[in-house]
């Protein structure tokens, strides 16, 4: 069972779209501060077939005149994923509508996506908002020389994406990025990651 696509709300003026770009297996062993059993009642009460099966998901935000996403799924890479802008299209949103996108953090299932098939920008319209830590992170050699043989396959993936839509990208830290929405700090995967609020919604975090 795949979870459905779409779940709608509405933050102050704004509607949120949590928009599915489909499926990844992931060991419950990678969490931490929750016991296996919570973990697995959390997955199945969510629709998932497995426990050990991650949703990959991104946000479409409308209003205010703006049309933006928040991460953009895996593009497909490494094989899982990939179904975001076959939903996209089912919302009636094709991805030159994309004005801009706002990213958490650039691991491969939040940053992939901003790639085609190609290789060319899967967005060409957006102005991507990329947290200023994390393009360090990504682009230090330290992080390359760190990390495990899959590690590095990642660090080369993310790489290839910044260098391809480097014309887009926009590093970006706590201000105001678009239309009264700002990244706030909430480091639960590392340090300098962000999430994103909108200041009509939640005036303060």
């Amino acid at each position: 069972m795949s979870p459905a696509p779409f779940y709608t709300l509405t933050a102050g003026d704004l509607t949120v779209t949590a928009v599915s770009d489909g499926l990844m297996s992931a060991p419950l062993s990678l969490l931490s501060g929750i016991s296996r059993e919570e973990a697995e009642h959390l997955q199945r009460h969510s629709g998932l077939a497995s426990p050990e099966t991650i949703a990959i998901g991104a946000y479409l935000i409308r209003g205010r005149g703006n049309t933006v996403l928040v991460d953009t799924g895996t593009g497909g890479a490494n094989g899982v994923g990939g179904e975001l802008i076959a939903n996209l299209a089912r919302l009636g949103v094709g991805p030159e509508e994309i004005d801009a996108i706002l990213l958490t953090h650039a691991h491969p299932d939040h940053i992939g996506g901003l790639l085609s098939a190609a290789g060319t920008p899967a967005y060409p319209n957006a102005t991507v908002f990329l947290p200023t830590r994390e393009s360090a992170y990504w682009l230090a050699t330290s992080t390359f020389d760190n990390a495990s043989d899959r590690g590095r396959r990642n660090v080369l993936l993310v790489r290839r994406v910044l260098a391809n839509c480097a014309a887009q990208i926009s590093g970006v830290d706590d201000e105001e990025v678009i239309a009264g929405i700002r990244p706030c700090l909430c480091p639960a995967i590392r340090p300098g990651i962000p999430g994103i609020v909108s200041k009509r919604a939640i005036p303060r975090c």
